[in-house]
């Protein structure tokens, strides 16, 4: 139904000029809805994380406020403090890395996750456009299922 509901999809709004920053191979891909990433993650055998899940692996059994433990400090990870402007090249920060090898999990692009919240979807949101205290492990905000926004992407988990 959302398909076929005359909105403009991704692929589409990729090929924009305007679009051409946001849509390079090394970078986090963004601008992309709830649908949108729910169905990539769908055909490729995946599901987008739940927000505990994702807040499991950026804090680990030491319960680690970011990724690498604490403080926040400059230089770690890519919230707007650091004013780069656009989403950056995964894995450039190498500080936002957990112990296990997950990369840019407290900035560059804000997250989809599964939960829903009377109709409205969790997304983690650290990211290029956000303070740095939006990159805590905790932290979390609610939109519509719609929203596109520039630094709004997803990660993917496959169950074993």
């Amino acid at each position: 139904v959302w398909r076929d509901s005359g909105v403009k999809h991704w692929a589409e709004l990729a090929g924009w000029p305007v679009n051409a920053p946001l849509v390079l191979p090394n970078q986090p891909v963004v601008g992309t809805t709830y649908w949108e990433a729910d169905a990539f993650a769908r055909y490729h055998g995946a599901r987008l994380p739940t927000f505990n899940e994702r807040q499991e692996i950026v804090r680990g059994s030491e319960k680690r406020p970011y990724p690498w433990g604490e403080p926040f400090g400059q230089g770690n990870a890519h919230p707007s403090e650091e004013v780069l402007g656009k989403p950056c090249a995964v894995g450039l920060y190498i500080s936002d890395c957990t112990p296990e090898g997950v990369w840019d999990l407290a900035g560059n692009a804000a997250e989809w996750t599964s939960d829903e919240v009377t109709g409205l979807h969790v997304v983690a949101p650290g990211s290029y456009r956000q303070p740095s205290m939006a990159s805590w492990a905790k932290a979390r905000e609610l939109t519509t299922p719609n929203e596109r926004a520039p630094d709004l992407g997803f990660r993917l988990v496959r169950d074993t």
